[in-house]
């Protein structure tokens, strides 16, 4: 026996399992854009956008989807505002992980395990993530020195037998 004289959200998730159960997408779609939620259900909510999205693909498409398949969903329909807290993400990344890492590259590009370690906990992501967020920016600096090099030497190029 379900009362409803319980929180809101949970007669939420109730309607919410009902519809997508029998496979009421667009009924799943207008109940989450139709109030806003606490951050603390955000991660749960963009699931269940996801997911409807994704099945609703799938049964147009009378196929499963694939990786590429399920990216491209998540770029055509973004999680709404009353299930996001706005903050983008970005190769995986959400902004505030990201800006913890870049601040600390500005000082040291090379850090300790100590150091990888400790901006792990600080930004939530693993050691592994950490290490190679750094291996990958170091390399896309050093591409990005290498490009405006040879963009120089061009120019200087172009100017004498101009």
């Amino acid at each position: 026996h379900i009362r409803f004289t319980e929180k809101p959200l949970c007669r939420l998730q109730i309607v919410y399992f009902t519809v997508y159960a029998n496979g009421f997408h667009f009924q799943v779609f207008k109940l989450l854009l139709s109030r806003e939620y606490s951050q603390q259900f955000h991660e749960e909510m963009q699931e269940k956008w996801w997911k409807s999205h994704y099945n609703q693909t799938e049964w147009m498409k009378g196929r499963t989807l694939t990786a590429v398949d399920r990216y491209r969903l998540r770029k055509k329909f973004p999680a709404p505002r009353t299930i996001w807290d706005g903050d983008e993400k970005s190769y995986c990344f959400k902004g505030k992980s990201r800006n913890c890492l870049k601040d600390f590259y500005e000082t040291n590009q090379y850090p300790s395990p100590a150091e990888k370690q400790d901006l792990a906990d600080k930004s939530g992501l693993t050691v592994t993530q950490v290490s190679n967020w750094f291996k990958n920016r170091r390399q896309r600096d050093r591409m990005t020195a290498k490009q405006m090099c040879g963009s120089l030497q061009s120019r200087e190029f172009n100017r004498y037998t101009d």
